[in-house]
């Protein structure tokens, strides 16, 4: 049951129906990169048919291609701006008739036990007050043996050093900025080293499969872009030439022992036991 009055939820519900309101509808092509096509694989290879859960759509639903795919998909956020944007986002790409849309809670889901055949929640599982909590409702409405997909969670040690030496920067563009609201869980969340998730994933009795570390330079890259933007009343756009090189780099990087450690995001494929 949905509690009544949660002081935490109500602030990222009045977040996100603000931020998406300015923010408006997002490009495909911000997607098409290769850290989204590893965790969006799995539930795309499913059966045909198959049903799919996506938590935390946001105005982008990365279960769009699921949609695409044959399956069923239900996209659910907590924002109801969020809903309407990722709806025009499937009549767009021809996938409206595969996707279905319920404003619902991570955390506390309108479903029943064992409904699903695989869930993603993709750059959200941050954004829950509890994220064991949200981690453990997933495994109680997917299927066993059904996949939980857990996409660019933020890794721990950016929070612990360079944030934290940013902040008076967050500060400043902030009073810049002048916005009424901010997202409470971005204030406090401090990420999930690769052993956070690991303990994560036991206590909700979930099979990890893989545990991908994701963007390194594109991400510094991008973290610039952002940047540019906030300072200044343009809206600069990433280069594809500079992303596919760095990207190049990223794979690369990944695979090297240790180093991989210092990605800034993990990828995470598991399964209910």
């Amino acid at each position: 049951m949905v509690p009544a009055h949660d002081p935490f939820r109500d602030t990222e519900e009045e977040f996100w129906n603000y931020a998406y309101t300015q923010e408006g509808e997002r490009a495909v092509q911000n997607r098409n990169s290769y850290f989204h096509h590893h965790f969006r694989k799995p539930l795309i290879g499913l059966p045909h048919g198959s049903l799919v859960l996506e938590l935390g759509c946001g105005n982008r639903a990365d279960a769009l291609e699921i949609a695409q795919s044959g399956h069923q998909v239900i996209e659910t956020d907590i924002s109801w701006q969020a809903l309407q944007y990722s709806k025009k986002l499937a009549e767009k790409n021809g996938a409206v008739q595969n996707s279905h849309y319920v404003l619902a809670e991570a955390e506390h889901l309108p479903f029943g036990d064992h409904v699903f055949d695989g869930v993603l929640i993709a750059a959200a599982l941050h954004h829950l007050s509890d994220p064991l909590n949200g981690l453990k409702e997933m495994a109680r409405v997917v299927k066993p043996g059904g996949y939980i997909i857990l996409g660019v969670e933020p890794n721990k040690w950016p929070y612990l050093t360079i944030y934290r030496l940013l902040s008076p920067l967050k500060r400043y563009i902030r009073r810049k900025r002048q916005r009424h609201v901010d997202s409470i869980a971005d204030d406090q969340t401090e990420g999930f080293s690769k052993n956070d998730l690991k303990k994560l994933c036991h206590l909700a009795n979930l099979r990890i499969v893989e545990i991908l570390p994701v963007k390194f330079f594109t991400e510094i890259y991008d973290s610039y872009i952002r940047l540019k933007n906030r300072l200044t009343t343009k809206n600069n756009a990433s280069s594809a030439r500079i992303v596919n090189a760095l990207t190049k780099a990223d794979i690369a990087l990944s695979r090297i022992p240790l180093i991989n450690n210092l990605a800034w995001h993990w990828n995470v494929i598991a399964k209910v036991q």
